[in-house]
């Protein structure tokens, strides 16, 4: 059997190819190299940049057309067509609906709250084209034609935000399992270099002490943002935290223009006095270089309001490395994503929101590492229960 995936948001279907290929089924990725470096197959296994292997597929714009609906070019379509069963997400659901094979709907965040609903949805296409006003059109009848849905459990909320759309969307056609998968042989506890010769490869001579926190979270906390990670929330809570005595450091990534409040937590940091205990990053880490600065940390953190797990929660927990992050355990909302409508057993995260819970957090396990140790434990076992091949391929 033959299953062609399209795109690959955080190498998620790059990860389900390779167990499936190792499980004896001829799985093909099709991504985009117009794309962020996160989504190139080679960001995490770093040999792919000079050993391309021949299921792997980069499409470039001279092999799609330039407009995300129509007019693709039929030697383009012929690739995606051979195959038994597509796999898809963003623009490539569509060319899965009009393939006319089955297809399985492998749906992201934007694929649900934004490509439904706005015609100029994609940086890639030509915006002054008029066609884009059908797009969203378009989607939404791909929506409607997949065989299966298929990611964490969106399924309640999807239904409940799509209207009278939400009636074609049987529940028997939700697959209630995660869509992603986390490579647990790359990502694994094991001993990191020295952390002072981790900063050294990037020039920095920083000392670092205290408790280490790692935060390689988007920086988004203003309203200029489209999503609030309320990193801002962590500046203080750290900044409160030093003022009872105890030290830390704080590890952030530099993004330039993709951080697009960058330049407000750097002075944040600064008014609050604690500049000199945060390491920059000068740039965006590949994802087989993560692995030891998760290992290195004794914390990561994500963010504070969203309440989901993405990749950096389970990537954190699969190095054996605990997350400090909000996750939203309330009372299940059949409008809301909730992990208790996911998971038999919630992940082990220390679970915070606000800036003083997020104080107490670091107040206790600053001074509590056996306990610090015990939640790490408990992260590997959960993602290799929850994230591993086995358990989602």
């Amino acid at each position: 059997m033959r299953v062609n995936f399209i795109g690959n948001t955080c190498n998620n279907h790059y990860g389900l190819c390779k167990f499936l290929r190792k499980a004896g089924v001829d799985a093909h990725l099709f991504y985009d190299r117009r794309g962020d470096i996160q989504t190139f197959p080679e960001a995490e296994d770093a040999f792919l940049a000079d050993q391309p292997t021949e299921w792997i597929h980069p499409y470039e714009a001279t092999d799609v057309g330039p407009h995300p609906w129509h007019h693709i070019p039929p030697a383009f379509m012929e690739r995606l067509r051979n195959c038994d069963l597509l796999q898809a997400e963003s623009e490539g659901l569509i060319w899965a609906w009009q393939s006319g094979k089955p297809y399985i709907w492998s749906y992201c965040g934007a694929d649900l709250n934004f490509f439904p609903y706005h015609a100029y949805w994609s940086r890639h296409w030509n915006e002054a084209n008029p066609e884009h006003l059908l797009t969203p059109l378009a989607y939404r009848r791909a929506i409607v034609g997949a065989s299966a849905f298929r990611r964490e459990c969106w399924y309640q909320p999807l239904r409940h935000g799509y209207g009278l759309l939400s009636t074609l969307l049987p529940p028997e056609r939700f697959a209630n399992i995660p869509g992603k998968l986390i490579d647990t042989e790359l990502f694994t506890p094991g001993t990191p270099r020295p952390l002072a010769a981790m900063l050294a490869d990037f020039g920095l001579s920083h000392h670092p002490e205290g408790l280490i926190l790692f935060h390689p979270s988007r920086i988004m906390f203003t309203p200029k943002s489209y999503v609030n990670k309320a990193n801002d929330r962590l500046y203080r809570a750290l900044a409160r935290l030093r003022q009872t005595g105890r030290s830390f450091t704080l590890i952030l990534i530099s993004l330039g223009p993709g951080n697009i409040d960058e330049p407000e937590a750097r002075r944040l940091l600064d008014e609050l006095g604690i500049a000199d205990r945060v390491v920059w990053l000068p740039r965006k880490l590949k994802r087989h270089e993560l692995r030891e600065w998760y290992q290195a940390a004794d914390l990561t953190a994500d963010e504070f309001i969203g309440g989901s797990i993405g990749s950096i929660s389970v990537e954190t927990m699969a190095c054996g490395t605990p997350l400090l992050s909000r996750l939203a355990t309330e009372d299940p909302d059949p409008t809301h994503w909730s992990p208790a409508l996911v998971y038999k057993e919630l992940p082990p995260v220390i679970n915070v929101s606000s800036e003083q819970e997020i104080l107490d957090a670091l107040i206790r396990f600053s001074d509590d590492r056996p306990a610090l140790a015990a939640l790490g434990t408990a992260g590997r076992r959960w993602t290799e229960e929850n994230y591993s091949g086995q358990a989602v391929a």
